[in-house]
């Protein structure tokens, strides 16, 4: 008898951990405080959509309301910790938009005024950190201040007053990319163009970005003073000289790329045209579908080489957001049910990267 009930109880114990292996696979953590993130995106209700959680994604909260960033989508979102974010969106109120909060969203601030930001939107924003924040847009529009938003410096490029700037990275204390899209006359994309400063903006290089090309510009991610990535057109290109040299990483079998993400440990990941992530790791480049064909993936960023985040927008009739993130490197995928009907365009995380 003893026996049978020390076989029972083995039994017992077995199941249990068979079903907590099922539950929660080795390594994960879940509802975890570590991971604080920021996503931000069109107009729904009246107001532009910024999205929170400060739980690893199990929970997301929407912030602002329509009585100070009423008829504004939002473009980019850039987390500088736990407590500190920016935000850039559309013009409103005669100047365009920027944000910060260092209460992690209680309170929003707009920063700067029509004399020092001028008429047109802003599509991008990078923060170094709390005070040096870079921010760029339409129409050759490229923005520095190094006071946290009380003051900030048109940085004057004269041959670049016909270029849509849609994204802005760096990495060290000085080091900055800045990429868009040159238009003509009447304001179809003719080219590329790169933008690299490696003196915090005193100089700039227009740097010859892949002789040929034609295709939008979307977004950057840089590495270091070095190394950078590009997703332009349906292809990720990759300097590892300072984009002195562009080459081709990656070309897809069909789609745009509109997202691109890399770690120092050379692992990258993007998103784009409907619903693909692409993923490298140790060099070779992997394709998948999460979530069907029916989104595009507008932004992509990362903890670490397994914690992923991307956030997008349908294609389809009925305007709806997509935040999908995995925490296995790929293996797994789980969609996040959010409060917004938008479009979501940017996603940003504390100690991520971007």
């Amino acid at each position: 008898m003893k026996m049978i009930h020390l076989f029972l109880g083995l039994w017992v114990v077995l199941v249990a951990l068979f079903m907590l292996s099922c539950t929660k696979p080795a390594g994960e953590l879940v509802n975890d405080p570590t991971y604080i993130g920021w996503a931000v995106g069109d107009i729904d209700q009246g107001y532009g959509s910024v999205m929170h959680t400060a739980n690893d994604g199990m929970a997301w909260d929407r912030q602002g309301s329509i009585s100070y960033i009423g008829g504004v989508g939002f473009r980019d979102v850039s987390v500088v910790s736990k407590d500190e974010v920016w935000i850039v969106g559309d013009t409103t109120k005669g100047f365009g938009g920027v944000w910060y909060t260092r209460d992690a969203g209680i309170n929003w601030f707009r920063k700067g005024d029509s004399t020092q930001l001028g008429t047109s939107g802003f599509k991008a924003v990078w923060a170094k950190n709390g005070r040096r924040v870079w921010i760029a847009g339409d129409r050759g529009k490229i923005a520095y201040s190094g006071d946290a938003g009380l003051s900030w410096t048109m940085i004057p490029i004269d041959t670049l007053a016909n270029v849509n700037f849609t994204a802005v990275s760096g990495d060290s204390a000085n080091s900055v990319w800045v990429v868009g899209n040159r238009t003509d006359t009447l304001g179809v994309e003719t080219g590329p163009v790169v933008l690299h400063s490696s003196d915090n903006g005193s100089s700039w290089e227009v740097q010859s970005f892949m002789t040929g090309f034609t295709g939008h510009v979307y977004d950057v991610s840089v590495v270091n003073d070095s190394v950078a990535w590009i997703a332009a057109g349906g292809y990720i290109f990759a300097t590892s000289s300072g984009g002195t040299v562009w080459e081709q990483s990656y070309a897809a079998a069909a789609g745009k790329i509109h997202s691109v993400c890399a770690n120092r440990q050379g692992v990258v990941w993007a998103g784009g045209e409907g619903g693909v992530v692409y993923h490298r790791v140790s060099g070779l480049w992997n394709a998948m579908n999460p979530l069907g064909g029916r989104y595009t993936l507008a932004s992509v960023t990362m903890a670490d080489s397994n914690r992923v985040w991307l956030c997008g927008y349908n294609t389809g009739l009925t305007p709806k957001g997509v935040i999908i993130y995995t925490r296995t490197s790929g293996r797994s995928w789980f969609n996040e049910n959010f409060a917004s009907g938008s479009g979501m365009r940017r996603i940003s995380f504390a100690n991520g990267v971007k």
